[in-house]
């Protein structure tokens, strides 16, 4: 009997590329990401005429507009980068925003104005999204060789642990707060609406999904671009928080919300510190 081997060619091996279709996606949603932080974050006040629709709060807007300029960098990473597998465990939470806000959509479609054509942008674009975002990640996936880099850092199996676990809870409140939001507008430290309730939800769902991914993976390298995106968005909200204070109403600036946002800053940026530390120290 005859054996032959068979070398795996130079196209069939995992080289840790990004896609050209992945960066495609990226460049085209880069605009309407950083639009909607400017709208959202920096010109709350003009939301009924320049976003989908009109949202009261400014601590809400904050919210968004800081999640879109953290969305803004990570995509911005995704474009520029040479490494498939510093920004892929990103796309699955992406993925799940824009499905939730999709459905958001829907449920509220009479809070809508079909004739504005910002909400006809927005309305397009989680339209789109939630194809498309799934679509290019599973082009790209098998790109990830699982090889670490030269100076990576493997995080330990409790860290992993940790970070399932805290995934399962956000995702567990996303989910809650998306089929029930009216007790959430009670009890919310800011004036919520069941659509904007039901948007937060969306916004849980991507850290709770990006804890998931995160806590599956050892590498370090993996790690740190999602890391810094999600440390952008919560230090612009920690700041909208003494900013927008009295948007808060008789319950002040001190709430639980605000409490855990800022404790889970200081602890991810504690953290972030020290595998950075690692990273660079020689082994």
């Amino acid at each position: 009997m005859n054996h032959q081997t068979h070398f795996p060619t130079r196209e069939s091996q995992p080289d840790d590329r990004i896609l050209p279709l992945t960066r495609g996606v990226a460049a085209a949603v880069i605009p309407f990401l950083v639009a909607a932080f400017v709208i959202l974050y920096v010109m709350p006040q003009s939301t009924a005429r320049l976003f989908a629709w009109e949202i009261a709060s400014p601590l809400t807007t904050a919210l968004m507009g800081a999640g879109y300029l953290g969305g803004a960098y990570f995509f911005g990473r995704v474009l520029t980068g040479h490494h498939w597998h510093r920004v892929g465990r990103g796309l699955p939470s992406v993925a799940v925003l824009t499905v939730v806000m999709l459905a958001a959509t829907l449920l509220h479609w009479d809070t809508f104005d079909p004739g504005h054509w910002p909400f006809l942008v927005w309305l397009v674009i989680y339209i789109i999204t939630p194809v498309v975002v799934p679509l290019v990640w599973w082009r790209n996936r098998p790109a990830d060789r699982g090889a670490p880099e030269a100076d990576d850092v493997w995080l330990s199996p409790a860290v992993g642990r940790f970070m399932v676990a805290a995934g399962v809870l956000l995702l567990l409140g996303a989910v809650m707060l998306f089929i029930r939001p009216g007790p959430a507008v009670a009890w919310w430290p800011w004036p919520l609406t069941p659509l904007t309730a039901r948007v937060l939800a969306g916004w849980g769902a991507l850290l709770g999904m990006g804890a998931l991914g995160l806590g599956r993976e050892r590498r370090w390298s993996a790690w740190r671009i999602p890391f810094q995106s999600i440390l952008i968005w919560q230090l612009l909200l920690a700041a909208a928080f003494v900013l927008r204070r009295p948007a808060f109403g008789p319950g002040g600036l001190f709430n639980w919300f605000t409490l855990f946002t800022v404790g889970g800053i200081l602890a991810a940026a504690v953290f972030y510190r020290r595998m950075e530390r690692r990273r660079r120290t020689p082994q």
